[in-house]
């Protein structure tokens, strides 16, 4: 999707996401990976594969169908640094007027008014 370019969804961590009208639809809190046409993108780190970023994708004002558990640690992978990730979201498509997300813990339909990543202070 054009939304995301410079955006690798498959090597970005879902650190946490919450879903309900308090937060406007269903928020997914991210370690973006950024590539070089992205236009936040920086020179990574010494030890780190790309650029990586806090992010939030934001389905707004959504309905979705699928089994969405909670976030748990049981769920999660402790990295080395004693944070929390849930896994890569392995696939987003667009089908029908509905977006297909399936990440390690879910494979979701989802009906919103809007699709939004905000990084770092920017929205794509």
């Amino acid at each position: 999707m054009a939304e995301f370019k410079g955006v690798d969804l498959e090597d970005s961590w879902i650190l946490d996401w919450h879903y309900g009208a308090d937060v406007g639809g269903l928020v997914f809190d991210l370690e973006a990976s950024l590539w070089p046409d992205h236009s936040l993108y920086e020179k990574p780190v010494p030890d780190q594969y790309t650029c990586y970023k806090k992010a939030r994708l934001i389905f707004q004002e959504a309905s979705v169908a699928g089994e969405l558990p909670d976030p748990t640690p049981t769920i999660g992978t402790r990295d080395p640094d004693g944070s929390i990730d849930y896994g890569s979201i392995n696939a987003l498509e667009l089908e029908d007027g509905l977006y297909h997300l399936v990440t390690d813990f879910a494979d979701l339909y989802i009906r919103c008014v809007g699709l939004e990543l905000n990084v770092a202070g920017g929205t794509v």
